[in-house]
């Protein structure tokens, strides 16, 4: 395999480089609506070098062949995550920044493997690992190009022998590093609650598992409301403020057996195991008092702020001719039936 790779022409090196590029353009488009272009003419063959204020993120692939490698400003990346601060302190935002661009990492390069079993077999992609400034990569045959957009730069790189690179900033306990990339892969980076693609991987296996134990399952559909307006009133800043208010609020209600998940926007759920349908009222009513008694959140100045948040709770347990869609549904109509009756109310109507 190693005659292989030491024979790979430049122009497939720039193939794959261009391909992963476009798929990486193609991924920020779908998750963010921006539009990012590649710029052809700044291809280069290369080591890497990644500037202090940069963030990195490498994905290998093989056993190990090689590589994929993103470099981005941080003051860039917080644009594409729809992030306003010129403060400079850019710290405060790293597992953000991370959540987005490995998810983006991850899908990109996903679907680049394909191509590249047209000359390597049996490829195996390992999760994006993360690291912050400082990075080379030499004696290394890669391929390095810019995609680019208003005010948004990031530099795409594919590594044909990262085996061999020597990497110069410490990168300590991989291992541990990747089991905290595979937690992000599954974890809304900012509610730390499960994510939507976790949850749809696993709500199916809850629903059978309920079956096969003869359990009883519950499901909570939680929507902040009026959120738009505390969102158009103060700033999304304090917008999302408020979510992870939500969202803590829902963990110190939780029991061990119960997953928690940001669906989208204000929108979360509750998966409840062994649960019938008044017991998940009386834990949808204790995380509803819980929420609205926490109001402080801090404005964009700084300042302190008492916001009332109320939330509104559709539930509904597990029926015998249910699937996960009708399941869902029955909660989702709850919820709407909780918010037109005038909202800060729980609503179980199977």
């Amino acid at each position: 395999m190693s005659d292989q790779i030491d024979n790979i022409q430049s122009d497939y090196l720039r193939a794959w480089t261009t391909f992963f590029a476009q798929k990486l353009c193609d991924t920020v488009c779908d998750m963010t609506g921006i539009l990012l272009n590649l710029n052809s003419d700044t291809y280069k063959e290369k080591s890497f070098t990644f500037d202090q204020g940069m963030t990195v993120y490498i994905s290998f692939y093989g056993q190990v062949q090689g590589g994929f490698i993103i470099g981005v400003q941080e003051s860039e990346a917080l644009r594409i995550i729809g992030i306003e601060d010129d403060s400079g302190e850019y710290k405060k935002y790293r597992e953000d920044i991370s959540g987005f661009f490995n998810e983006v990492m991850n899908i990109a390069v996903a679907q680049t493997l394909p191509e590249l079993e047209s000359s390597f077999e049996n490829l195996t992609q390992f999760p994006a690992i993360v690291a912050f400034g400082d990075i080379i990569f030499p004696d290394v045959r890669s391929g390095l190009i810019n995609i680019a957009g208003d005010s948004t730069l990031i530099q795409c790189g594919f590594s044909l022998n990262l085996v061999s690179a020597k990497i110069v900033r410490k990168l300590e306990k991989v291992e541990k590093s990747l089991e905290s990339t595979e937690k992000l892969a599954r974890t809304d980076a900012l509610t730390k609650l499960f994510n939507r693609t976790f949850f749809e991987s696993v709500f199916n296996v809850y629903i059978e598992d309920a079956r096969k134990t003869e359990q009883k399952l519950g499901l909570l559909l939680i929507d902040i409301d009026y959120f738009k307006t505390v969102n158009d009133t103060y700033g999304h800043l304090v917008g999302d403020q408020v979510i992870k208010l939500v969202a803590q609020s829902i963990k110190e209600v939780l029991r061990n057996s119960d997953i928690a998940v940001r669906y989208g926007g204000d929108e979360m759920l509750i998966v409840l195991p062994d649960t019938d349908e008044n017991c998940a009222l009386q834990i949808a009513e204790r995380i509803r008092n819980v929420v609205k008694v926490a109001k402080v959140v801090h404005a964009e100045d700084g300042s302190n702020l008492e916001v009332k948040v109320t939330i509104s709770i559709g539930c509904a347990e597990l029926l015998e001719n249910d699937d996960p869609v009708s399941f869902f549904e029955r909660a989702d109509v709850n919820l709407y039936k909780a918010k037109e009756s005038g909202r800060d109310q729980v609503c179980a109507k199977n």
